[in-house]
């Protein structure tokens, strides 16, 4: 036995069994891709996806403009459903009691976070100012930067 099938197999019965091209959840996305060419070519460029919600089987669109005319033509789309339904014999795979259409929901803005930038200067420049008054500052600054840099200071920059 193959190192792979042995892994199929251990994790087929992890999953009670089933293999995982039997699995419940990928019957019941197979039929929705199937019910949803119901939706006919018009609408098909827009669906996104399907899914069962509770009792109700919801194909989401991309474009506000397709849910409302789905609304219009719901009946000659639902008989559609109907046929593939009974054709495919989908009963066992996707259970629902009504249909309806959504608009695809956006994503949640990505916040950024900002990260507070540490600088890594260790202090060790030259300083060439000839004025006695400005070069202390300069070195106060420069002793400041080394403290930060070895963690020595109290507020921890």
């Amino acid at each position: 036995m193959a190192i792979a099938d042995k892994v199929c197999a251990e994790h087929d019965e992890r999953i009670g069994g089933a293999t995982v091209l039997e699995s419940s959840k990928l019957k019941e996305a197979d039929a929705i891709r199937k019910l949803s060419k119901a939706l006919g070519a018009k609408f098909l460029h827009f669906y996104v996806y399907g899914a069962v919600e509770g009792e109700a089987l919801v194909m989401y669109l991309s474009h506000p403009a397709m849910v409302q005319e789905f609304k219009g033509q719901k009946e000659v789309i639902l008989e559609e459903m109907r046929v593939i339904y009974a054709k495919e014999k989908l009963k066992g795979m996707v259970t629902f009691r009504d249909v309806r259409v959504a608009l695809k929901p956006k994503p949640a803005p990505v916040k950024e976070s900002k990260e507070a930038y540490r600088d890594k200067a260790s202090g060790n420049f030259d300083i060439r100012c000839e004025d006695a008054q400005l070069k202390k500052i300069f070195e106060k600054i420069q002793q400041t930067i080394r403290e930060g840099h070895d963690g020595n200071r109290a507020d921890g920059i």
